[in-house]
C-alpha cells in the first residue's frame, strides 16, 4: 500500500517486496526468519481466500493478440 501511495505500478516485481521486508521488520523479526521465508510468503499469498482472487498473483498475463488478419512483429 506505501508504495502504491508513492506512486509505484500496480505489477510490483517480487525482489520489490522482498527488498522493502527490511524496513517493515523488527531486527529481530528479520533474523527469525527462515532461509525460505520468501517463498513461504509469496505461496501463502497466491492461495484464494474464501474461494475468490488470491491477494497477490502473477501479472503474466496471456500473450497479446492480434486482429486476424494482421502480423506482429516477432518477440525479441
Amino acid at each position: 500500500m506505501d508504495a502504491r501511495r508513492l506512486g509505484v505500478g500496480f505489477h510490483l516485481p517480487e525482489s520489490f517486496l522482498t527488498d522493502a521486508v527490511t524496513d517493515y521488520l523488527s531486527d529481530p523479526d528479520y533474523k527469525d526468519l527462515g532461509d525460505d521465508w520468501a517463498e513461504a510468503a509469496f505461496a501463502e499469498l497466491a492461495q484464494r481466500v474464501h474461494g475468490k482472487q488470491s491477494p497477490s498473483r502473477c501479472a503474466a498475463g496471456s500473450p497479446r493478440r492480434s486482429p486476424p488478419g494482421t502480423r506482429r512483429a516477432p518477440s525479441p
